[in-house]
């Protein structure tokens, strides 16, 4: 049904219909209704009053609504632009990292950014031979960025969660030292702790981890 047709059966008439403007009009005990599409400012104006003077602005029902959208679908006021929504690349997630310390030779370890040359290749994600870390670094700067996911007891979430979330985990030297003593193992010590609690899972206890390692 357009949206004419849907106007119609809500007692209304197709009075104008030109290059400015779009117009419905009801008459109900002498008062007329009237919706207005003007096209030039793609605005819709709804009015009543005493034979066809619009007096007061007109409360639109849900039905009236209804065929008002419709009308403007029709116009093409209501044209979604479907924006594909794509996933950062590692290279855009660490691209101020890679552009400040990474640019002449890049080593990844667990997942982040290191210099080659500091970097034992035991420890890079590649592990491979010299030759082919180029082609192996383009490949992982493509990659769709995967945010890691810590892994605490519930203790150390529970404690976590007695400490403002909005500062990073190295303000404090309490954590600092439980740390040290081997609690939140691979907790990044710059994460702000909200994001640390917002990445993590909870395990039975500290054993899981290693055993996963």
């Amino acid at each position: 049904m357009n949206a004419e047709q849907m106007f119609e059966e809500l007692g209304y008439k197709q009075v104008r219909n030109d290059s400015c403007l779009i117009k419905y009009e009801q008459f109900i005990n002498g008062n007329c209704t009237q919706i207005t599409f003007t096209l030039l400012l793609k605005k819709v104006i709804a009015t009543y009053g005493y034979q066809t003077s619009g007096s007061y602005a007109h409360d639109i029902t849900s039905d009236e609504f209804r065929a008002i959208v419709q009308q403007e679908k029709e116009l093409g006021w209501l044209e979604e632009k479907k924006q594909e929504i794509k996933q950062e690349t590692n290279f855009q997630y660490y691209k101020d990292e890679i552009l400040e310390c990474c640019l002449e030779s890049l080593a990844v370890v667990k997942g982040r950014p290191k210099l080659c040359y500091k970097t034992n290749c035991n420890d890079c994600d590649f592990k491979i031979i010299q030759k082919g870390c180029h082609k192996k670094v383009k490949d992982w700067l493509k990659q769709p960025h995967e945010k890691p996911v810590y892994k605490l007891t519930k203790f150390e979430k529970e404690l976590l969660q007695c400490y403002p979330d909005i500062y990073s985990f190295k303000v404090f030297n309490s954590l600092n030292g439980m740390k040290e003593k081997g609690y939140f193992k691979g907790i990044d010590d710059n994460e702000i702790i909200g994001d640390i609690l917002a990445k993590c899972e909870v395990i039975e206890d500290r054993k899981e981890v290693i055993k996963n390692d």
